[in-house]
């Protein structure tokens, strides 16, 4: 998925589209993946980090014989933690590397990415796919096919390769593990869980330097890019 929001990103900065509606249109779906990335981040700081209804007890934290002052420690901490995780994994979804994540523990963040990440391939495929064809159309009849970049081909490419082979297989993966819970449950077997601290304690960390890494492969992979992509001109066409 890195792959494709690099070319997605390249696409809009250096090729040519065939009218101004199909430029916003592919910008607007870039757009809208940020968007919702950032709406659930809103949504996990409301009601996961900073809402006022938090029971540490069910969250994990033992608060027996504790006096206000260390309880309210404690509160704060659990907050820092839970801003590093919960600022973590909406960068997760947006980047596609949730699919590394514990899915055992982070079930729901994986369904939502992988609903995510299908229906932006599906909406990018369709539209660079109508831009594709219309720019070939209007070289053809200038008699400018040479000026046909591969770049978009690559990009192609890059976007069904993930929406046929990656992401069947990683749905495939997630439903087996979905089944395999599903018959040690039958059998009586529970698959062992942890508590919401434990969960920020043990993986917020770890999450958060995933997806800055992440992130910074994107933005210097894109700024080295475009010194190699030939930006093509309105002019040409």
């Amino acid at each position: 998925m890195i792959a494709a929001l690099i070319c997605d990103t390249m696409y809009c900065i250096k090729q040519v589209f065939a009218s101004k509606t199909f430029f916003s249109i592919t910008v607007g779906i870039l757009g809208a993946r940020m968007l919702i990335c950032f709406a659930l981040f809103l949504s996990y700081m409301c009601n996961r980090v900073f809402s006022k209804n938090i029971d540490l007890d069910k969250e994990g934290i033992d608060t027996k014989g504790l006096s206000v002052h260390q309880i309210d420690m404690l509160k704060s901490d659990h907050r820092k933690r839970g801003c590093v995780l919960y600022t973590a994994l909406p960068m997760s979804i947006f980047t596609g590397h949730y699919r590394i994540s514990n899915r055992k523990h982070f079930a729901k963040q994986v369904v939502l990415g992988l609903l995510l990440d299908y229906l932006y391939l599906l909406a990018m495929v369709n539209v660079t796919g109508l831009n594709n064809s219309a720019v070939l159309q209007e070289m053809i009849s200038a008699e400018q096919i040479w000026a046909y970049s591969h770049f978009e081909t690559i990009s192609m490419t890059v976007k069904l390769v993930n929406m046929l082979i990656i992401w069947p297989l990683e749905f495939f993966m997630f439903m087996v593990e979905l089944y395999m819970k599903k018959n040690l449950e039958r059998a009586g077997l529970r698959a062992n869980t942890i508590n919401e601290a434990s969960r920020r304690k043990d993986y917020g960390t770890k999450y958060q330097t995933i997806s800055h890494t992440t992130l910074l492969i994107i933005i210097v992979a894109t700024a080295i890019l475009t010194f190699f992509i030939e930006k093509q001109q309105c002019a040409e066409l």
